[in-house]
């Protein structure tokens, strides 16, 4: 794949003949329309994608571009856990929705399935700028010291669920200004215990962050954020949900219902009495917590599993409800 730094990628569907690759060179991969990216097609379990981090970002969406699908792929970073980032970029995303180019457009209608993010030195998955309708499900992160940020322009339709956020350190993840419509649900998020950046600053551990904000935060444009964050599972007091106001802004349309929390002050009181309305076409199957053990934890990340990836399973299984 690639091999340049202006190389873009659309209308293709990428199939692997081989179980691991590295991108050629010190490029990023650019991600263009209708494109495919499928490590379980072509008779592989799951494909890794070793990334050498040298990259600030490793593969990036750019707006103007939509009908993309990524499955089946274990990301794996650069930079062990909580260690500095030599020989690695430390701003390096394993995947970057980067709807922020100039020009207009959006990012849209974007599937990540079954996918593993794993020391990763900055985002191991961003959301930001101008993108709707972004799907993140069955997926595994950890060893991260940041996860995912859902900040800045005008994002809409953004599902997040049936995922696992374990041992990883923040933003698991941060939502930030004026975020229309995010559907958190069914997720288990577990001790965030990455301590420090790759730079060696520290991290600011915490679970889920929901910050409606305006100029403070850095968010354009300011505004309230509108979630629901549904029936997921948030362990160990460094795994905590943050509700965050400021500039005027207010998280009165944020609703938080069935959320299993351990200790209990993990979870604040819910802003929004009632849910906010989903269509149906946007809607995900809601199990409740005491099925995620069953009916989520053996079906995430790429089925290529490592001896880590099995051991991180392992300890959420070990304080999930049943």
């Amino acid at each position: 794949i690639g091999g340049s730094s202006k190389y873009v990628l659309s209308n293709k569907t990428i199939v692997f003949a081989v179980s691991t690759f590295t991108l050629p060179g010190n490029n990023e991969q650019y991600i263009g329309s209708n494109v495919t990216i499928d490590g379980m097609a072509n008779g592989q379990n799951g494909v890794t994608f070793d990334a050498t981090g040298t990259q600030i970002r490793t593969w990036e969406i750019n707006n103007p571009s939509s009908n993309i699908i990524i499955r089946g792929i274990n990301f794996k970073g650069c930079t062990p856990r909580n260690s500095t980032s030599a020989g690695c970029h430390e701003e390096s995303d394993l995947i970057a929705l980067y709807g922020l180019k100039s020009g207009g457009g959006t990012i849209s209608n974007v599937l990540i399935d079954r996918s593993t993010f794993m020391q990763a030195t900055d985002g191991a998955l961003d959301i930001t700028g101008n993108v709707s309708n972004v799907t993140v499900q069955r997926s595994l992160f950890y060893d991260n010291s940041h996860t995912m940020l859902i900040k800045y322009g005008s994002r809409q339709n953004i599902s997040v669920h049936h995922n696992i956020f374990t041992r990883n350190g923040e933003r698991n993840p941060n939502v930030v200004g004026a975020m229309q419509s995010l559907d958190f649900v069914n997720n288990i998020v577990n001790l965030n215990d990455v301590l420090v950046y790759p730079d060696g600053s520290t991290t600011s551990q915490y679970g889920t962050r929901i910050w409606s904000c305006g100029t403070t935060c850095d968010s354009v444009p300011a505004g309230n954020v509108i979630a629901n964050i549904v029936n997921n599972v948030y362990i160990d007091p460094t795994a905590h949900i943050e509700l965050i106001e400021s500039d005027g802004q207010t998280n009165s349309s944020v609703f938080m219902g069935g959320n299993y929390c351990v200790p209990s002050s993990n979870c604040p009181a819910s802003p929004r009495a009632t849910p906010n309305s989903i269509s149906a076409s946007y809607a995900v199957t809601t199990l409740t917590t005491n099925q995620l053990l069953t009916q989520v934890l053996p079906y995430v990340g790429a089925p290529n599993k490592t001896i880590l990836d099995i051991q991180r399973l392992a300890e959420v299984s070990a304080v999930l409800p049943i």
